[in-house]
């Protein structure tokens, strides 16, 4: 019985250790198959649970991408929204320093094309010579790199002078000054007096003056505007109003007192003293006056205004031969008309012309001509008010100068020959049209002068001067007007100003 009885628990024991061991074959599949069976505190429970971390592992995978998009497109983003705004910062510095350097380039190496005499050939010279033509037809002037800056006194009179130019032009066309003189309407609070004509309006009724030319010329009778004062509004940078400050003593009424209260914002610092009773004198020379009364001593006189007046030739004096040929021979033309202009004022200033200053006049009629015929022919006709009214300007100006000396040689100067000739190339036969109502001052200053302009210049193609008072307004106009052309505010016209200031101050011819 021991032995059964041993045998038995043998067999027992070993039935345990089998189903204790995790090794046999029977464990190893309930392993693979319920892996978490015997952590499982139940077979129900294991059963339940076994698919469930399969389930979190993928939904949590699924996150997990999800947040790590998130994260990416939230550093991206900001990255280039920074990367653009760096990217256009540095274009806009760049873009800034280039400008800087350019300016700065150009102040300091500033020249013009003719500052190179040597080495240029012939078609270089006639490209140098069109280019500064071009300057001069269209008011484009630049300071030499050596020329001293005037500072921004004359500037800073300019501004204020314009101001109180506006200011005293809306008070009057409160006043309605012009509707009580019969005056047509006014553009941007300007009168119409200071838009269409100076000493037109100031001139009513016509009778016989000695001109020259044998036509009619204008009576002054009805005073508007005083040009008792210097250059006003839009004073040349080259101007130099210390030269001209002591002809105004006493001239500050007290409109202009209190009109110099509001005046220091203008400049930006306020001017003091000498500069601010010159500035508030200047803008009283375009007031009109109140009464429309008063005439100005000159206008009785007006026909020996140094713009108009001719001197005589003395006895026994004979103009030297004059070639029209040499008008149209030469093709090699002046950068200015400027230099002849000015002679021809020296030489017209004089009371009489002896042998040698009749000679010189006939010399500058061949050359201006030859310039004047030159540019013609080089020209473009000009639709835009400010330029057409600076390039009909200057010829203006010209023609005026030469039929002047035919006026004053006569026969001597062959007209016949070379003058229609010249004057058929001057481009007359247009007109520009009349501005909308929209347009700003100046192009409708610009515009009316442009029209008269050419009015005159057809005039003047016949071989005659129009009538003097249209001429004298016309040249005022032009040099002494705030609306005018640039060209014509340019410190090379100063000696014609000063000609007038003169002759108004003192009704004598100018001491040159």
């Amino acid at each position: 019985m021991q032995p059964a009885i041993a045998f038995e628990r043998r067999g027992s024991e070993e039935n345990d250790e089998a189903m204790k061991s995790p090794h046999t074959n029977f464990g190893d599949e309930v392993i693979e198959v319920l892996p978490d069976l015997s952590s499982s505190p139940s077979p129900v429970q294991a059963t339940r649970t076994a698919s469930v971390p399969a389930e979190k592992r993928s939904y949590f995978r699924a996150q997990s991408r999800k947040r790590s998009h998130s994260v990416f497109l939230n550093l991206t983003i900001p990255l280039l929204a920074v990367l653009l705004f760096w990217s256009i910062c540095t274009a806009a510095s760049s873009k800034r320093r280039a400008a800087g350097a350019r300016e700065h380039s150009a102040r300091v190496t500033r020249r013009r094309l003719s500052d190179r005499v040597e080495g240029i050939d012939e078609e270089e010279h006639s490209i140098v010579e069109g280019c500064l033509s071009l300057e001069a037809e269209l008011g484009i002037f630049r300071a030499e790199a050596g020329a001293p800056s005037s500072g921004d006194r004359s500037r800073r009179i300019a501004e204020l002078v314009a101001f109180f130019s506006d200011a005293a032009a809306e008070y009057e066309s409160k006043q309605q000054v012009q509707q009580a003189l019969g005056e047509g309407p006014s553009f941007g609070g300007f009168p119409a007096a200071t838009q269409t004509g100076t000493v037109r309006h100031l001139i009513g009724g016509q009778a016989n003056v000695p001109s020259g030319s044998g036509g009619q010329a204008l009576q002054p009778s009805v005073h508007l505007l005083n040009y008792s004062g210097d250059y006003a509004p839009g004073v040349a940078p080259g101007l130099t109003p210390d030269a001209w400050v002591s002809g105004y003593a006493g001239t500050v009424n007290e409109q202009s007192v209190v009109e110099k209260r509001d005046s220091s914002w203008i400049a930006g610092t306020p001017l003091q003293g000498e500069e601010l009773s010159l500035a508030v004198s200047l803008a009283s020379a375009y007031r009109p006056l109140r009464d429309g009364k008063e005439q100005p001593h000159w206008l009785s006189n007006f026909a020996s205004h140094p713009f108009l007046r001719l001197p005589v030739v003395e006895a026994g004096v004979v103009p030297q031969d004059f070639d029209p040929s040499e008008i149209f021979a030469s093709t090699k033309k002046s950068a200015s008309s400027t230099p002849y202009l000015l002679e021809l004022r020296r030489l017209f200033a004089q009371k009489a012309l002896n042998q040698k200053d009749v000679d010189e006049v006939v010399v500058i009629v061949r050359e201006l001509a030859n310039y004047l015929w030159l540019k013609a022919n080089e020209s473009i006709r000009q639709v835009r008010p400010t330029f057409a009214s600076a390039a009909l300007g200057c010829i203006f100006w010209e023609l005026d100068s030469l039929v002047s000396a035919v006026e004053l040689l006569g026969e001597h100067l062959k007209l016949h020959l070379w003058w229609d000739k010249l004057v058929e190339a001057i481009d007359t036969e247009y007109s520009l049209p009349y501005p909308s109502h929209f347009a700003r001052r100046t192009t409708v200053f610009n515009t009316k002068l442009a029209n008269r302009l050419l009015a005159a210049l057809r005039t003047y193609k016949t071989g005659n001067r129009p009538p003097l008072g249209e001429v004298l307004d016309l040249k005022l106009e032009l040099l002494l007007s705030p609306l005018s052309p640039p060209l014509f505010q340019d410190a090379r016209w100063d000696p014609f100003r000063d000609d007038h200031f003169s002759f108004v101050r003192h009704e004598s011819l100018p001491t040159i």
